[in-house]
Formats: C-alpha cells, sequence, structure tokens
C-alpha cells in the first residue's frame, strides 16, 4: 500500500515491496520496527508526511544515514521520515557557506563545495550524513586539527535543510566552507 507524498516522495507499510530495505539503517545493529518509512524529496513531503502521521495517531521520527539508529526508542507507531532522498547542497562561495538539505552526505557537501575550489571538514566517511556530521558525529582525521563544524544558523526542519557556515574554529587558514 505504498502513498504518494506531495511531489515523489512515498510511505511504505510493512508487506510493500522494498519494506525490508526501507526500514533497514546504514547501522546493520539497529533492528527498526516502524508503522511505515517516509521518504520525502522535498520540504513539502516532510509536511505532508507529519500531517499524514498527525491524521493516523502515529508519533514521528526523523533519520538521515541511519548512522546512530540504536539511541532512537521504539519505533512501534511511528513513521520514520528517512531523509536520504533530500540531498541538494548550495554553496555560497562569496560567504563560504554550504546550505545542505536534511539527507545529504558530507560527500555531497564536499562536490558541491568542490566546484568553487571550497572544501569542507571531511566527516570520517563521504556517505556520513552533513546534519549528523555538524552536530557532532561522524568525526574524522581532519576534524581534531582545524576544528570541528560551525553551524550559525539552527536547523529548519520545516524547511528540510540544516543552514549554516561550515568554517573551522581554530587558526587553519585553508579555503573551508
Amino acid at each position: 500500500m505504498s502513498i504518494t507524498l506531495t511531489s515523489a516522495g512515498t510511505i511504505l507499510w510493512p508487506g510493500d515491496p522494498g519494506w525490508d530495505d526501507a526500514r533497514q539503517a546504514w547501522n546493520l545493529t539497529a533492528d527498526q520496527q516502524p508503522a511505515a518509512v517516509a521518504f520525502p524529496r522535498s520540504a513539502a513531503d516532510v509536511a505532508a508526511a507529519v500531517s499524514f502521521a498527525r491524521q493516523r495517531g502515529l508519533r514521528v521520527a526523523a533519520q538521515g544515514t541511519g548512522h546512530n539508529a540504536e539511541p532512537l526508542s521504539s519505533l512501534t507507531g511511528t513513521l520514520l521520515i528517512e531523509t536520504s532522498k533530500m540531498r541538494q547542497v548550495t554553496v555560497d562561495p562569496a560567504a563560504m557557506t554550504a546550505r545542505a538539505a536534511a539527507g545529504a552526505s558530507w560527500g555531497d557537501v564536499t562536490a558541491a563545495a568542490a566546484r568553487h575550489g571550497l572544501t569542507g571538514l571531511a566527516a570520517s566517511w563521504p556517505g556520513v550524513g552533513a546534519v549528523g556530521y555538524t552536530l557532532g558525529g561522524g568525526m574524522s582525521w581532519f576534524g581534531g586539527r582545524p576544528g570541528r563544524p560551525d553551524p550559525l544558523e539552527p536547523p529548519d526542519p520545516a524547511r528540510g535543510h540544516l543552514t549554516g557556515s561550515h568554517r573551522a574554529r581554530s587558526t587553519f587558514h585553508g579555503p573551508v566552507v
């Protein structure tokens, strides 16, 4: 009973084709058992998924890459909003800032920054989510010397992105987004 959201996003239920892959986090030790999984592609899809959950009395939990899925409480009765399809990144080279959608990986940010001759503080692997890394996870060998990402603005889940400066908090003088 796959349901289409406002654009190309979908909601899958147990028994739908692809269900086991949909509920599986990157961290394979987490056996997630949500009531349903939404795959939004836009902020409008996120809003539609939240409204859908509210109408059906479901709780809502958001997940980017699923690297840190184990700390989530039980997902029974929960619509899991899996943001991996929301990977847009925009870079303002003059301000040396990046805006990453909720499902963007650090590899997505690095690729977008490179088109402007910039780079970012790399996570431990390009697949680490930009949001999770910015909030303190996915530390790499680059992270200790030049510093941690320094978000200047809070995430805006209603618009489906994290806005902020990802400049180093140290004396590193490279072109960092």
